[in-house]
């Protein structure tokens, strides 16, 4: 429904590879924006369930953060592209899916097997949108909720240049890191 409400929504991936839909999609243009966002939702998400509430937030964020630039002074021509990134087979814990479900689903979300596997995926995604912009690299920030914070921590860890510049993380059960500053000297790094 919300997608075709807003027919400029960029389809970025789409993979019916697995068990359940992977897929990612822009607001915004990712190769050409100065700033791109990557969110990353958590527990329970799936492209059926969560593409909606998504590509509404996505939506959302892009415009707030333009109205910022827009207030700052030598800003207002900068230009904002989020994506939200349902690439991977989040865990699911939910009552419709039944008790074998369920106890699947606890026992993945207690421990980061799916994060670890899905944050080379992300890790990959990130690079991909750098490598993709003939303009130089964007100020990319990446956003991870519940779950999606720990897929997005270890992505952020893993070895070799993601282009990410900032990071944030809310309702997340932890991000993997011994301390804030592995997260930082790994972004750090990966700029230079």
């Amino acid at each position: 429904r919300v997608l075709a409400a807003h027919p400029d929504i960029r389809l970025m991936l789409l993979d019916t590879s697995g068990k359940r839909l992977r897929a990612a999609f822009a607001a915004g243009n990712p190769d050409t924006a100065t700033h791109v966002s990557v969110s990353v939702p958590g527990m329970n998400s799936t492209v059926a369930d969560s593409v909606d509430g998504m590509v509404t937030e996505a939506i959302g964020l892009r415009q707030l953060a333009s109205r910022q630039l827009a207030w700052l002074p030598g800003r207002a021509r900068e230009t904002v592209a989020t994506i939200g990134w349902i690439g991977y087979q989040a865990p699911q814990i939910r009552a419709r899916d039944g008790l074998p479900a369920m106890v699947q689903g606890a026992v993945e979300v207690s421990h980061d097997d799916v994060a670890a596997a899905a944050a080379q995926d992300l890790s990959r995604f990130y690079a991909g949108i750098q490598a993709a912009r003939d303009i130089g690299p964007a100020h990319l920030t990446a956003i991870g909720h519940s779950y999606g914070s720990l897929t997005t921590g270890l992505a952020l860890q893993v070895p070799g240049g993601h282009g990410v510049s900032d990071a944030v993380f809310y309702g997340s059960p932890g991000v993997a890191a011994a301390a804030p500053g592995v997260l930082r000297r790994r972004v750090e790094q990966d700029a230079d």
